[in-house]
């Protein structure tokens, strides 16, 4: 009988043991808080960072480089996103949809190319070199979503959804220039 109790006890211990909600990051970085609660974009740099097991034992320079591997490949999926969006305004011959989608693919596009650049820089030591070619990049991206907003009728056409992710990789973006333009 004291070993049926023991066995129905084991099993109701281990149940439990693995019945407890699992962490995320089990080893979370103080640094990230630190440094996204520094940004203008402090949820977006967290569900960025957070997940990111490169980022447990980042430093500055790591998290600027996790960051940077965010937006890159959400501007990858943005851009396969965009792409019927682009045909469509093609197929219907409309100028200006054309013009706004031709701007903003080639500036998430330069995202995607441009910003590994930036992590070369970080890896010499170079903030101000990495936070150059992020300013760069960042003028492209605010050029599309002024085009896509100021232009009524094509930001009807555009998802709203479209235009919150280049929205998110421009927060992403300065939240990496204000965390490697920071004095530590």
């Amino acid at each position: 009988m004291a070993s049926r109790h023991f066995t129905i006890l084991c099993f109701l211990l281990f149940s439990l043991a693995y019945a407890q909600p699992k962490n995320p990051n089990p080893n979370p970085n103080p640094l990230i808080q630190q440094e996204c609660n520094r940004t203008t974009a402090p949820t977006a740099c967290l569900q960025c960072l957070e997940p990111d097991p490169d980022s447990r034992a980042a430093d500055r320079a790591g998290l600027a480089t996790v960051l940077v591997k965010c937006v890159v490949a959400r501007s990858k999926s943005l851009l396969a996103a965009m792409s019927p969006l682009g045909q469509g305004f093609l197929a219907k011959r409309d100028k200006v949809g054309v013009t706004v989608f031709l701007v903003c693919n080639v500036a998430i596009d330069g995202m995607a190319l441009e910003l590994p650049d930036a992590v070369g820089f970080l890896a010499k030591g170079d903030y101000q070199g990495a936070n150059g070619v992020v300013q760069g990049a960042l003028k492209y991206q605010d050029a599309c979503l002024f085009l896509a907003k100021s232009r009524g009728r094509v930001s009807q056409l555009f998802a709203p959804s479209l235009l919150d992710e280049v929205a998110a990789n421009v927060a992403l973006s300065e939240a990496f220039s204000q965390i490697v333009g920071m004095p530590a």
